[in-house]
């Protein structure tokens, strides 16, 4: 790659007290264009590699580098301004919505924050399929249209980088496609990290495919080469619980 790498995660740890580390020696990269998967059995490390990139958990060891920046290294306004540029869709889409506010007003005060207009709400909400929504709480929206939501205000955010933890969990395997479609082709010059258990799905839309196991990253590959012979023991479990791609 002639470009720097928009995330640059190198011999990355993170303990918790006393408790084994929860991360030990993970490392990925991420490219402009590049939607990178993370994989691995739930409780291996990886929304943990999530939060330790946006600062949400204290490194232990280990070298973070998001848009050319370390964020420990930041604070006040050059801190502020670099979590401008990077995304973090949590599993839980309810989450990220205000319960009393209306979803047009969600997306009203994210469009301010970023210094949007009237339009640039109407076009997030024509873009994920929810113009006609603007007066519904959260409460009053399916799961997918929640997480429908939260890419109406990624769109209005137009971060550099997106960090997405298991965006279609919980979704049967064409509505997981769409939505993983929808973060994709919101803005295919970004760098996305999309996390998910189901490797069906990353080797469905991901252009790289990186396997954790343990807190470590041991594994890494195209999709083309999934099924190479000398792919790790964990990553050959994975493929073999996978149930089909979507």
């Amino acid at each position: 790659m002639s470009a720097p790498p928009l995330l640059d995660v190198r011999g990355l740890s993170v303990a918790y007290g006393k408790a084994s580390p929860a991360l030990r020696d993970a490392s990925l990269e991420i490219y402009p264009t590049e939607v990178v998967g993370l994989a691995g059995a739930s409780g291996c490390g990886k929304t943990t590699l999530l939060r330790a990139v946006i600062g949400a958990v204290p490194r232990a060891g280990g070298h973070v580098r998001v848009l050319g920046q370390d964020p420990e290294a930041l604070d006040g306004a050059a801190l502020r301004a670099l979590r401008r540029g990077v995304a973090y869709l949590p599993q839980d889409a309810t989450g990220a919505l205000n319960p009393s506010w209306p979803l047009g007003r969600a997306l009203a005060e994210e469009a301010r924050l970023h210094r949007r207009g009237a339009a640039d709400v109407a076009e997030a909400l024509a873009a994920v399929g929810l113009d006609g929504r603007e007066r519904a709480l959260p409460r009053e929206l399916s799961g997918g249209e929640r997480r429908r939501a939260t890419l109406a205000m990624l769109h209005l955010a137009a971060p550099g980088v997106v960090l997405a933890d298991e965006p279609a969990a919980g979704l049967d395997a064409a509505r997981k496609a769409a939505i993983v479609d929808l973060l994709v082709a919101a803005d295919p010059r970004r760098g996305v990290l999309l996390v998910s258990h189901d490797l069906s799905l990353l080797l469905y839309r991901c252009t790289r495919v990186v396997v954790m196991h343990d807190g470590r990253t041991i594994d890494a590959f195209a999709p083309a080469d999934a099924r190479a012979p000398e792919r790790h023991p964990e990553t050959r479990r994975l493929l073999g619980a996978a149930a089909g791609g979507p």
